[in-house]
């Protein structure tokens, strides 16, 4: 059997898996727009910073998020499935679970953040937050599909089951350019749980809309303002 072709049909019009090709200017911009349909309304991000233990080894994640209404932080790592990131992705968590142990770099990044906020009534707020709680780790990642997803989900499981993984995956109208007309498929994996919640959304027109997931089918939904949505799976077709 060849590859797996997901293709998702919006009023007929076929959108097919897009695959970004780098990193840090197709990817990240995207998911840094989408931070609230990713982790909550209440939620900001904030660019990346280097982190230090205190055996003094270094490492820079992609960014950190905020949330502000649940009062809770995170680390966000963001990858492209690969095999350069399944090479590195325990010991970057392991990297960043000594880091957040020293004082010295929690300080940083309280520092860091505040200066983007910049606002006095905030400032107690983050410092308890940063300095007095400990943050959670959630990498963010085009896919998991495969041999090198499975590698990967058991890389992050083996080495931390506190580490979120979050799916952003991007689908591109037929015959147009990706940035212009897409819909994305966000799917939270926790090990705790042990089923992935899945998010559909698209960018600023439709509502968020939950779909359930049955073999290795989506299930047809359909949203608040009754659009409908198809996710089928096509087993045999090449991925042009």
């Amino acid at each position: 059997m060849g590859k797996m072709a997901e293709i998702l049909i919006k009023d007929g019009v076929k959108y097919r898996l897009w695959t970004p090709e780098n990193e840090p200017d197709e990817f990240e911009p995207m998911v840094k727009y989408h931070v609230k349909d990713i982790f909550g309304k209440g939620c900001e991000y904030f660019p990346k910073q280097k982190l230090k233990t205190l055996a003094d080894n270094r490492s820079i994640p992609d960014g950190f998020v905020i949330d502000f209404e649940n009062q809770k932080w995170y680390i966000v790592e963001n990858k492209l499935l690969c095999d350069d990131a399944i090479r590195r992705i325990s010991s970057q968590i392991v990297r960043y679970k000594n880091a957040i142990r020293n004082p010295q770099t929690r300080l940083q990044i309280f520092n860091s953040i505040y200066s983007e906020v910049n606002k006095p009534e905030m400032h107690q707020f983050l410092y308890d937050l940063i300095i007095n709680r400990n943050p959670e780790i959630v990498i963010l990642i085009n896919s998991i599909d495969g041999e090198l997803g499975e590698q990967f989900e058991d890389d992050v499981g083996g080495t931390d089951k506190n580490v979120k993984i979050v799916v952003f995956k991007t689908f591109a109208r037929d015959f147009v350019d990706p940035r212009k007309s897409h819909l994305h498929l966000i799917t939270h994996f926790m090990y705790d749980v042990g089923e992935p919640a899945f998010v559909f959304h698209k960018d600023m027109v439709e509502p968020k809309v939950d779909i359930t997931k049955s073999g290795s089918d989506m299930e047809h939904v359909e949203g608040n303002e009754l659009h409908k949505y198809f996710a089928e799976v096509y087993g045999g077709l090449e991925i042009p």
